[in-house]
């Protein structure tokens, strides 16, 4: 049994995630999130896999957090976007250590527009980065050296 977390799942053109994630590792339990308004809350059975999609965002807490939409992407807001939409949020590292009791070695896909540089200090932080079997990061801007001081492995998305 295994699970993929995908952070990002929102698939436009020839963006897609899902398809390529369930092929390649052939989950158990493939669990999307995106914090873009067009994501839906759904559950649907895909060959063998549960595929559970929810409109949240990865974050180092659990709470809310302010999100700005640009077009089909959706990032963290800083203070220089004023407030953006709030939406629901997670402590990635809480569902990391919860899912990996059960399913060893989760599988987790990053592409988070720009906040991949917190969430990644933040799974080194808790040392949560050492229950990942496979970390895949879309990385923006400078700062992939940050992938450095993981104790996962780890590759482009």
């Amino acid at each position: 049994m295994s699970v993929v977390v995908d952070l990002g799942c929102m698939e436009y053109g020839s963006e897609v995630s899902v398809a390529p994630l369930l092929e390649r590792f052939a989950p158990s339990l493939y669990l999307g999130f995106d914090p873009h308004p067009e994501c839906r809350d759904s559950d649907e059975v895909v060959g063998t896999t549960l595929v559970v999609r929810r409109r949240r965002a990865a974050w180092t807490n659990a709470g809310s957090v302010y999100v700005v939409v640009e077009g089909t992407r959706t990032r963290v807001a800083t203070s220089e976007d004023g407030d953006g939409e709030l939406v629901p949020c997670f402590d990635l590292c809480q569902l990391i250590r919860t899912f990996a009791e059960v399913f060893p070695g989760p599988v987790v896909k990053m592409d988070v527009e720009g906040a991949e540089h917190l969430l990644v200090r933040h799974l080194v932080a808790t040392d949560t980065d050492r229950l990942i079997s496979r970390l895949l990061v879309e990385w923006h801007g400078p700062g992939a050296d940050l992938l450095d001081s993981l104790r996962c492995p780890w590759e482009p998305w």
